[in-house]
């Protein structure tokens, strides 16, 4: 299963995202300094047309990257 459906597309952002489960410690592990949200974390992915990725990372509700991205090479090899 893939989050690159259509009814996870938002065209205002030009994104795929998908609301993500996060708990305190893993939002510990990725930033000290960033307040526990419940259900206020998505994982956002993009292909860039640059370096020809998929990259998807978590964003807050500020979409502000939260720890460091994950990279795909074609949706075959995306997992998310």
């Amino acid at each position: 299963m893939t989050m690159l459906t259509r009814k996870n597309w938002n065209g205002t952002d030009r994104w795929y995202e998908m609301p993500v489960d996060i708990t305190e410690e893993e939002l510990a592990e990725l930033d000290d300094s960033e307040t526990y949200v419940a259900g206020g974390y998505r994982r956002v992915s993009w292909w860039d047309r640059y370096s020809k990725l998929w990259i998807s990372y978590i964003v807050n509700g500020e979409d502000h990257q939260m720890g460091s991205a994950d990279f795909a090479a074609n949706k075959r090899t995306f997992e998310f």
